[in-house]
């Protein structure tokens, strides 16, 4: 009853809320996501241009400013105010490697702008208040975005993606996480028809790679799996927790 009345003297707050669809960011997953951004780093030997596709407030897109806790080893940022505890089982990639992003855009359909109150309450709603660890760090990579935010280009994945191709002298990352499920078919298509051009423009000195987190709906398992331009190549690097609480590496 209590509900029902708080909903009922809200109910156009309600309403406004429910026009636009709800959007997560859940920054522990950057600590699966990490894994996928290491190897390519270890591969090339080159810095990174990342672009991620679906970034809602793009605080995945931040995720190298972050500090990861893997078992008794770290990566990242010491001082960072998000620290993204994980645990790796299996042939992990190395932690003593370097991942220096050179160039990060984003885009979404209806990206959130954490800077406007509105957004930001937007966003931590999406949060269940009682999982007290994930809403903490949920504000606190809220907090390190609104002081240096990634900007979010308002534009569907299928338009934007152009805007993604190899350039000299660094390894381009195209990347996801939980989104694929969400695009209409077509839009996979066209998604996935310009990777392919992409990767056919590729070189050595401009490699380029798609890398995502995403629902294996056969195997009602999440897996991270990586794609090279080389023959353009797919390969499962590890099955993971849909909140970043664990990767498999394979």
């Amino acid at each position: 009853m209590v509900a029902q009345a708080a909903l009922t003297a809200h109910s156009s707050l309600v309403v406004s809320m429910l026009a636009h669809e709800p959007q997560t960011n859940e920054v522990r997953r950057s600590a699966c996501l990490l894994g996928g951004f290491l190897t390519i780093a270890e591969e090339t030997g080159l810095p990174l241009r990342r672009f991620e596709l679906g970034a809602s407030a793009g605080l995945n897109s931040q995720w190298d400013r972050f500090r990861y806790q893997i078992g008794d080893e770290s990566w990242g940022n010491g001082s960072s105010p998000v620290v993204l505890p994980c645990r790796w089982e299996g042939p992990a990639p190395r932690l003593d490697l370097d991942a220096v992003v050179v160039e990060r855009r984003a885009c979404d359909r209806r990206p959130v702008d954490i800077r406007r109150s509105a957004d930001a309450t937007r966003l931590l709603s999406y949060c269940w208040a009682e999982q007290g660890e994930r809403m903490a760090r949920l504000r606190a990579a809220m907090t390190m975005a609104q002081i240096s935010p990634v900007a979010v280009d308002a534009e569907d994945a299928s338009r934007w993606i152009g805007r993604a191709g190899p350039k000299a002298g660094a390894a381009t990352v195209v990347f996801h996480s939980v989104v694929w499920q969400y695009m209409p078919p077509a839009e996979q298509t066209a998604v996935l028809t310009a990777l392919r051009s992409h990767a056919a423009n590729a070189t050595r000195d401009a490699p380029f790679y798609w890398l995502r987190m995403e629902l294996n709906e056969a195997a009602r398992q999440f897996k991270l799996r990586l794609t090279s331009w080389q023959g353009w190549a797919d390969r499962l690097l590890a099955v993971v927790h849909p909140h970043g609480e664990f990767a498999l590496w394979r």
